[in-house]
């Protein structure tokens, strides 16, 4: 099995469990434009997660970008609007491509079979949202940032957002939705768009615990990952505006 290659600015490497199986760790790896998503990485994601599926040894897959400072800043704007350009209002081709593949992305992180572990460093925006909310384990760290900012250029959240911020809780999924307002990292648990909050630097401390469970009763391993987690997350007292206004 190969067990590192990057294909179309997507990392793909097989980690060994303890227990048997693998580890599908998929990084996306383009840090100069901050991870924002092109067509090619849409397509190579569709079909690692095709792959994730079929191959039985997969039993955990782990989301994360190659490098700290963006998870995902959101689609390619402007590759999008390069392409308006050429074709005109006329000719949406490769839009309608785009968001129809990017969409089938999201919805196939959604459905994944296998238990989806998000590392969300940095500015998880736009698209990145997409791919973040639809993994069962949203883990972000004190330096991470999120927002659905499609409003600020005249477009709409998309991605899923009408499913997850349609759960935060008193309605303020709407305003995040019409201000494209930035959340922080203690905000995104209260508002119920991450589920742990982890300090950066325990990320390869949070791999080894991953690696150590036993993957094959995927319940048992959740709830053993849960407690860790739990007792990063428990260590941080702090209140963002989000919920000071929200309990007044």
């Amino acid at each position: 099995m190969n067990q590192h290659k990057i294909i179309n600015n997507i990392s793909v490497r097989y980690e060994e469990l303890e227990t048997g199986g693998y580890l599908l760790v998929v990084g996306l790896d383009r840090e100069k434009a901050l991870n924002a998503l092109t067509l090619e990485m849409i397509n190579r994601l569709l079909e690692v997660f095709e792959e994730i599926e079929k191959n039985p040894d997969i039993l955990v897959v782990w989301l994360e970008s190659t490098s700290e400072k963006s998870f995902c800043s959101g689609g390619d704007v402007v590759k999008l609007t390069d392409g308006g350009k050429v074709g005109g209002l006329s000719d949406l081709t490769y839009a309608s491509d785009y968001l129809a593949s990017e969409y089938t992305l999201d919805y196939l992180i959604t459905l994944c079979q296998k238990p989806v572990i998000a590392w969300g460093n940095g500015f998880i925006l736009g698209g990145g949202m997409g791919l973040f909310q639809g993994a069962r384990v949203r883990v972000i760290t004190e330096e991470s940032t999120l927002a659905m900012p499609e409003t600020r250029i005249g477009f709409i959240p998309d991605c899923g957002a009408s499913q997850f911020l349609h759960k935060v809780p008193y309605g303020l999924g709407l305003a995040i939705s019409m201000t494209g307002a930035s959340i922080s990292p203690t905000d995104a648990l209260y508002l119920d768009l991450a589920d742990w909050l982890v300090p950066k630097g325990e990320k390869y401390a949070l791999i080894k615990a991953v690696k150590s469970f036993d993957w094959y009763n995927s319940t048992l391993a959740l709830n053993a990952l849960g407690a860790v987690l739990n007792h990063a997350t428990s260590e941080s007292k702090y209140m963002g505006p989000w919920e000071l206004c929200g309990r007044r």
